[in-house]
């Protein structure tokens, strides 16, 4: 559902300058040279990133700070500015749901279904900047922490509509038996990723939560 009237979360913009162009390739992995402009005070410092991973960046005149995760591809950067999108993700308090259903179909509405519609909602802010325009998917998976066994997943396909956009809750199909499992694993591993059309990293994620029933 997308939500109009939520508080954005606190991300830096980050660009690629003309003088800060390229990713330098290290033993580590890759690096980026970015300007990164504060959320607070707009502020703007020259840094050194790691691409494809989390950082944590921290403005030099209000201090103030924030973790986010970084690809700098051609699936993120604006060719008009240099900007790179972002992609930030909250997580909220995963609930469990079943609840009876009926559906009419066919000829004049004479055939009736019916059955029980089980279902986990977890509350989960996803915040895009600088990505409008592309077509990303959104995948989410709950396992148990235990055992990585596989509770429900969720994948979802949309086109960001705007420069700053935020979507909020998503709706997990259980796998198999779910309610049974609940029982003996109170402790939940969610794993999140937002991939381009071309299946670029724009963000993964896990998250662990405790399952407290309904």
């Amino acid at each position: 559902m997308w939500m109009q009237g939520l508080t954005s979360m606190d991300l830096f913009s980050l660009f690629l300058g003309s003088a800060l162009s390229g990713v330098a390739s290290t033993a580590a992995g890759a690096i980026v040279k970015v300007l990164a402009g504060c959320f607070a005070c707009s502020q703007q410092d020259e840094e050194r990133i790691a691409n494809r991973s989390f950082n944590i960046i921290e403005c030099r005149n209000c201090h103030k700070q924030a973790k986010q995760f970084t690809n700098a591809c051609e699936a993120t950067i604006n060719p008009a500015n240099l900007q790179i999108g972002q992609v930030g993700v909250e997580f909220g308090q995963i609930a469990y749901s079943s609840k009876e259903w009926s559906q009419r179909w066919g000829f004049l509405w004479l055939e009736k279904s019916s059955g029980i519609s089980h279902e986990f909602s977890l509350p989960l802010r996803v915040q895009f900047e600088s990505l409008k325009g592309r077509s990303v998917v959104l995948e989410t998976l709950l396992c148990s922490y235990d055992d990585d066994s596989l509770l429900g997943s969720s994948r979802e396909v949309f086109a960001v509509r705007d420069a700053r956009e935020l979507r909020d809750d998503v709706v997990i199909r259980p796998v198999g038996d779910a309610q049974k499992v609940l029982l003996k694993h109170e402790v939940l591993a969610c794993d999140v990723r937002v991939l381009s059309a071309h299946r670029d990293v724009l963000f993964q994620d896990r998250t662990l939560m405790q399952y407290k029933g309904t």
